[in-house]
């Protein structure tokens, strides 16, 4: 018989829709708010649907959702927070398109009986001097800001199932500080259980703390399951766990990875958000 996973949190899982199309939105930020928590948020995929883990004493109590998208307007009520429940459904209103105006212009007044006048136009010089070249802009620079992300703060998640690493589209130039936070769970296998961004090196099983192999970490060093990031395909991997600040020594787009080669039975997701200080 397999253990059985201890469980400290549920998901609600909230799936966003167009609310005259019926469309799906993706990348929706869905925010929960309950009782005297800090609020948990998350992003929606391409189903539509935002996964956010709640911690379990908080089953069957008030909360609240929010949720914002570009290009509709906010959308917030009262909700009750009830595991293993259907999606629960939000439909955003478009923001209305601005109206143009009717205003009529009032037409210029033409003199028709202007009296002639008697002002000289000077001749046109027939050798003017030469005119002055317009500098010319360096393209390199230009081509160098069109690849690199502005600073600030951007998001996205990191699912447990990817096999391949998540391409981020941050792109950041050497010297940039990135911090890298994430919150969430992914559960890795039966046995191993649910781990957070900072991963596990032990898992218990039938009451004993146990080793898990590492032949099962794509980087043995690091901890299993553990969220890492790379600036570039031909970068070496780097732990970042749920929280990691550092200096960029290249220029490149940054890719996420948890720290498991087996992903077959993997499940859950990690909310990452990314700040760029330049």
């Amino acid at each position: 018989m397999q253990p059985t996973p201890s469980l400290t949190t549920f998901d609600y899982q909230v799936r966003v829709q167009d609310t005259s199309t019926g469309e799906v939105i993706q990348g929706a930020e869905v925010i929960i708010e309950v009782g005297g928590l800090a609020s948990h948020d998350g992003f929606t995929d391409n189903t539509g649907t935002a996964r956010i883990f709640i911690s379990a004493d908080r089953v069957s109590q008030p909360g609240r959702v929010i949720v914002r998208a570009n290009g509709y307007q906010s959308f917030e009520r009262n909700i009750d927070l009830t595991p293993d429940a259907l999606p629960d459904v939000v439909r955003l209103e478009p923001v209305p398109e601005p109206t143009a105006t009717d205003t009529p212009v009032p037409p210029t007044a033409i003199p028709t009986n202007a009296p002639p006048t008697d002002t000289l136009v000077s001749p046109i010089p027939t050798n003017p001097p030469p005119a002055t070249p317009l500098p010319t802009l360096p393209t390199e620079p230009a081509t160098q800001a069109a690849q690199t992300s502005a600073p600030g703060s951007y998001a996205l998640q990191l699912f447990g199932r990817t096999v391949e690493p998540t391409a981020s589209n941050v792109c950041i130039a050497a010297g940039d500080t990135v911090t890298v936070t994430a919150s969430g769970e992914i559960k890795t296998g039966n046995y191993v259980g649910y781990l957070g961004p900072d991963g596990a090196e032990t898992f218990m099983l039938f009451g004993a703390s146990v080793p898990i192999d590492e032949g099962y970490d794509i980087v043995q060093a690091f901890p299993h399951a553990a969220m890492m990031c790379r600036i570039g395909a031909d970068d070496d991997w780097r732990l970042c766990g749920s929280n990691a600040t550092f200096t960029a020594d290249k220029n490149g787009c940054l890719e996420f990875q948890t720290n498991d080669i087996d992903k077959g039975n993997n499940d859950g997701f990690f909310d990452i958000r990314i700040e760029i200080a330049r």
